[in-house]
């Protein structure tokens, strides 16, 4: 498994171009850019040239973020505009030469009206990525992290890509686990013991729909083995405060990246800030036998 930098997360004391130079000085081949429109395809493609990186992830247009907007997939005054944001989005994934696009869901109720228009607009866009051989990625998104994200558990996630059947819209698993320890303490406590190997058949039901992967579904081992076909990309960040895996916090990552060697080869994501901008921030890399 392969290792990205996310050029929207990490190296926030430059401007987006600047940080593809940074990335390749740390030895990452390939990049993420989860909110790439702010800068021309054609001038983030040149970048990644100059410096030989590959873009892997994209997100499709999420519309005004500092309005609240979190995606529009699910939002019916918003329909002609998506369609022309699923343009957009292979647009820059056939500049970037990106074969991933995450499509965001948006804020909004979980009910029949919302669901039959989030399966018409995800079955458009599936069908127009896979013209031009992109994988279309969904990631259920916990309603403490963001409150009423429309996808916010993998039964349903899961549910959906069921229901469109196409081969090339996948589910996004995303850091795993988030600020459990702060949100739902007792929770932890049983987490502690998933993560210890024991009780796993029990601690799966107990965790059912609390918190991203390992929030929404229960533990986390259990999660990748049962979605392992369903799963097209990982991004990971430790817990609380969201830097590299092999800092101090809750989650254990050997563990982890052990489950995700038995089940598959996924590249992953780096969602993270970074604690320095030296090698050193990367030794977890080579730790958990990962490659560039």
């Amino acid at each position: 498994m392969r290792v990205a930098a996310n050029l929207s997360t990490m190296f926030q004391k430059v401007e987006l171009l600047k940080r593809y130079e940074k990335a390749a000085s740390l030895g990452f081949k390939c990049v993420e850019v989860s909110f790439p429109y702010s800068v021309s395809a054609e001038e983030l493609r040149s970048e990644a040239d100059r410096y030989h990186l590959q873009h892997i992830l994209i997100n499709a247009p999420t519309g005004d973020m500092n309005k609240g907007f979190r995606g529009i997939a699910c939002l019916a005054e918003h329909k002609a505009e998506f369609a022309e944001s699923i343009e957009t989005a292979v647009r820059y994934a056939n500049t970037l030469g990106c074969k991933k696009i995450h499509v965001m869901a948006g804020i909004a109720k979980f009910n029949e009206t919302t669901r039959g228009l989030y399966v018409e607009n995800l079955c458009l866009a599936a069908e127009r990525f896979a013209k031009d051989g992109i994988l279309c990625l969904i990631e259920p998104i916990n309603p403490v992290t963001m409150p009423g994200y429309f996808l916010h558990n993998y039964d349903d996630a899961v549910a959906i890509i069921e229901e469109i059947n196409k081969p090339n819209l996948k589910i996004m698993l995303v850091r795993l686990l988030v600020f459990i320890f702060k949100i739902v303490p007792k929770v932890a406590i049983k987490l502690c013991i998933a993560l210890s190997h024991i009780m796993i058949d029990r601690v799966y039901t107990t965790f059912k729909d609390v918190f991203h992967a390992q929030q929404i579904c229960g533990n986390l081992g259990y999660t990748i083995k049962t979605l392992r076909e369903r799963i097209g990309h990982i991004q990971v960040a430790q817990v609380p405060e969201r830097h590299e895996p092999d800092t101090d916090g809750e989650i254990n990552y050997d563990y982890v990246f052990r489950i995700l060697k038995e089940c598959g080869s996924w590249d992953i994501g780096c969602e993270y800030m970074e604690t320095s901008s030296t090698e050193d921030s990367l030794r977890w890399v080579q730790k958990f036998n990962l490659c560039f």
